[in-house]
């Protein structure tokens, strides 16, 4: 017998608190942002080495790193605190243990920062160690099942 988890055509699972998801999800694009702001800055420093505009661009790269440390640790404990429901692993957070064979990865990208690509892109994430997709647009049904007792 099978595990549904690990068939190809399992269905997805919804998530019920949804929030430290987004949360980390944001604040990892956030630190993302901040590294592009960072060495836009850097090159931008050393293409006008010349100007007289050379303090703003100091002044800028100060501030820009101070960003990227700040989003990187707040990006860091944001994903760390995430768990998946099933096996309260850290989906969205390598720690060095082995994956599921199942778990989705993009070449350049470790499983857990492919995982947050799957849910700012997609909405939908497989978790790396249990291997079981979650749908985060999906209602969980003890949700739906007070929906409809609270309309009647």
């Amino acid at each position: 017998m099978s595990d549904a988890s690990s068939s190809p055509s399992s269905r997805f699972r919804s998530i019920p608190y949804r929030r430290p998801f987004y949360m980390a999800v944001f604040w990892t694009i956030m630190h993302l942002c901040s590294i592009i702001a960072f060495i836009t800055c850097v090159v931008l420093f050393f293409v006008h080495l010349n100007d007289a505009n050379r303090g703003q661009f100091k002044k800028l790269i100060i501030i820009t790193s101070g960003a990227t440390a700040m989003t990187m640790i707040v990006s860091h404990y944001k994903r760390r605190a995430v768990r998946c429901p099933l096996c309260i692993g850290t989906p969205l957070m390598n720690c060095g243990a082995l994956p599921h064979k199942r778990s989705k990865k993009f070449t350049p990208f470790n499983e857990g920062f492919s995982a947050v690509l799957n849910i700012a892109l997609t909405q939908k994430f497989r978790c790396m160690y249990c291997g079981t997709r979650y749908d985060l647009l999906k209602t969980p049904r003890k949700r739906k099942q007070l929906d409809q007792e609270s309309g009647e």
